[in-house]
């Protein structure tokens, strides 16, 4: 009885290898993820920026159009926020909370420009790109090497 009893535990156990395996890489595949879009979106900000202080040297914002900046992949996961590394997850939230700032910022170009404070906007949109790329470059660079993520 002794024998059948320790053989079904270990049955048991070795049958939730496969659970156990399968939440590993899932936390793993999350995590690389996100981490991708956001070099992704590090890599599209500092692109921008550079178009847009093109844009303010030869005054041609005022008929730039903006499109926001798109993250599928933290909106398709934010309810498994959970999975992501505790020593990185503020940092993730903070730079997405930071994105959404920025694409709420754009909508603010029509009215600058109708009562002449483009030169204004310009100048805080160009800063606030720049702060996120200061500060969230350095902060995922060693998730990036780790991740293999971006140039080798």
């Amino acid at each position: 009885m002794q024998l059948l009893l320790n053989s079904a535990i270990w049955v048991a156990l070795i049958a939730l290898i496969p659970v156990f395996a399968s939440k590993v890489y899932e936390k793993h595949s999350t995590n690389k993820a996100i981490l991708a879009e956001i070099y992704r979106l590090l890599r599209v900000v500092a692109a921008h920026r550079d178009f847009w202080q093109r844009c303010v040297e030869d005054g041609s914002t005022d008929r730039r159009p903006f499109i926001p900046f798109a993250y599928r992949i933290y909106s398709n996961q934010i309810q498994n926020i959970g999975v992501i590394r505790p020593g990185i997850v503020a940092k993730v939230v903070e730079f997405y909370g930071d994105i959404d700032f920025i694409n709420a910022y754009q909508a603010l170009k029509d009215p600058a420009v109708e009562s002449g404070h483009l030169d204004e906007f310009n100048t805080a949109y160009i800063r606030f790109l720049s702060s996120i790329l200061k500060q969230f470059e350095p902060a995922f660079k060693e998730e990036f090497k780790r991740l293999g993520i971006g140039p080798r």
